[in-house]
């Protein structure tokens, strides 16, 4: 396994097109001249023990279409900024300690097609853009601490919709639901149990059934956080 930094030296390499050092032990922070990887399409430091915020010059590559450092150290805030990474298609830094409100910058990149901002400490509410982006298949925003109501939009291409684990209120409105014309209604009756797919690594591109998950389940016999009446798997 890889330790130590990550070499600023990275950025003399123009020609580089993919960079992929996931699963080592790397620590450190993402190093400025990243900005200088003009052909970079995709970078993987997933499973590092990176840590410092995401540097503005990140958003500079405009090539890239698959980022992921989900389970690292990461601290600070998305920049919106990030709109800036048109071709992006995947954005994975779950399991990391970002914090802040999510920018609705990042619902405006066109070819985004999955969302993974999950176990971080993101606050305030979800943006109300966030379901604008027809190819925007896949939105994971459970384990932070967002608050506010869910806006409602369209949902009927979304695959996969997960907020629970936050402290989301109110009901989700009937014109949310709209689309569930009798199918699974699981809205009150587990804790999150079940098989409920696989979020570990952000790579899986969506199963085609689409699952919604909320803080929809009672805690001791009081009234749960958020009703739902179309959630598809509710936890406490």
């Amino acid at each position: 396994q890889l330790s130590g930094t990550i070499p600023t030296t990275f950025g003399n390499c123009v020609n580089l097109e993919e960079l992929i050092l996931k699963g080592n032990e790397l620590s450190g922070p993402i190093p400025n001249t990243i900005s200088n990887l003009d052909k970079l399409t995709l970078i993987n430091l997933a499973q590092n023990q990176i840590t410092g915020t995401i540097p503005e010059e990140f958003y500079s590559n405009r090539g890239l279409r698959d980022v992921y450092v989900w389970n690292n150290f990461l601290s600070g805030t998305i920049s919106a900024k990030v709109r800036d990474l048109s071709e992006l298609v995947v954005f994975d830094t779950e399991y990391n300690q970002l914090s802040g409100t999510i920018p609705p910058a990042i619902f405006d990149i066109p070819n985004l097609s999955t969302l993974y901002l999950s176990s971080n400490n993101f606050n305030g509410s979800v943006p109300e853009n966030y379901g604008q982006n027809p190819r925007l298949k896949l939105i994971y925003l459970h384990g932070n601490s967002l608050t506010g109501t869910l806006p409602t939009i369209d949902v009927r291409f979304f695959d996969e919709l997960w907020i629970h684990n936050n402290n989301i209120t109110g009901e989700v409105s009937d014109s949310f639901c709209s689309w569930n014309d009798g199918g699974d209604d699981d809205d009150d009756s587990d804790g999150g149990s079940g098989d409920f797919g696989d979020d570990d690594d952000g790579s899986d591109g969506g199963s085609g059934d689409f699952k919604f998950t909320a803080d929809c389940a009672p805690s001791g016999g009081g009234a749960p956080k958020i009703r739902c009446s179309c959630c598809t798997q509710c936890y406490v």
